[in-house]
C-alpha cells in the first residue's frame, strides 16, 4: 500500500512540474509548430554541371569504361589476396568489389536511360542520368583506392632497400667487421645441494 501511495505522489508532483513548465514556455492560446530541417542537397561534381548534352553520351561512356577497368583491377587484387591466403585482405577487397559491381550495374542502366533521354531530347532526364553515372564513377575511384589499401598495393616496392647514413666528424663504422669474442660465463646449477 505504501508503494502505491509513493508512486501516486511522485506522479502527481511530476505532473504539476510538467504542467508548470509547459505553461511557462508557451501561452495557452498560441500554438508553436516546429518545422523539420531541410534536407541537404547531394554533393554536385563540378564537371557534371558544365557538360553540354552533345558530350554527355561520350563522357558517360568514358566513365563506364573506366569503371570496367577498375572492376578488372580490383578482381586482380582479389586474386592476390586469395594467393596470399589472407582472409582479412580477401574480405576487405571483396567488400569493395561488391560495391563496385553494384555501381557499375547502376551506371550501365543509367547509360542506356541517358541514350534514350538524349534521343527524345529530354534534357532533364539526361542530366539526371549523367549525374548518376558521374557520381558512381567518382565513388568507384574511391573504392578502388580503398581496395589498393586493403592489399597494400601502395606499399609494394621492388628491389632491396639500402640505407646509408653519414655522420660528420666520426669515422665510418663497418658493422660487418668481426667483433672480439668474449668468454662465456657458465651459470651455477639451479638448486644448491643444501636444501
Amino acid at each position: 500500500m505504501r508503494s502505491v501511495v509513493w508512486v501516486g505522489a511522485v506522479a502527481l508532483l511530476l505532473g504539476v512540474w510538467l504542467d508548470g513548465d509547459a505553461a511557462a514556455q508557451a501561452p495557452s492560446d498560441e500554438v508553436t509548430a516546429v518545422a523539420p530541417p531541410a534536407p541537404t542537397p547531394p554533393p554536385v561534381i563540378p564537371e557534371v554541371e558544365q557538360v553540354p548534352d552533345a558530350e554527355k553520351a561520350a563522357r558517360a561512356r568514358e566513365h563506364v569504361n573506366r569503371m570496367r577497368e577498375i572492376l578488372s583491377q580490383t578482381l586482380g587484387h582479389l586474386e592476390d589476396a586469395r594467393e596470399e591466403r589472407d582472409v582479412i585482405k580477401l574480405n576487405c577487397v571483396n567488400e569493395k568489389l561488391t560495391a563496385i559491381k553494384g555501381l557499375l550495374k547502376i551506371s550501365e542502366q543509367a547509360d542506356v536511360a541517358l541514350q534514350e533521354a538524349l534521343a527524345r531530347r529530354n534534357a532533364e532526364v539526361a542530366q539526371h542520368e549523367f549525374e548518376k553515372i558521374a557520381i558512381a564513377a567518382n565513388k568507384c575511384e574511391q573504392l578502388f583506392a580503398e581496395s589498393e589499401a586493403c592489399v597494400g598495393e601502395l606499399a609494394v616496392y621492388s628491389g632491396d632497400t639500402q640505407v646509408e647514413v653519414e655522420v660528420e666528424g666520426e669515422p665510418p663504422v663497418d658493422l660487418y667487421e668481426e667483433l672480439p669474442v668474449t668468454e662465456l660465463v657458465t651459470r651455477p646449477p639451479a638448486a644448491s645441494p643444501y636444501q
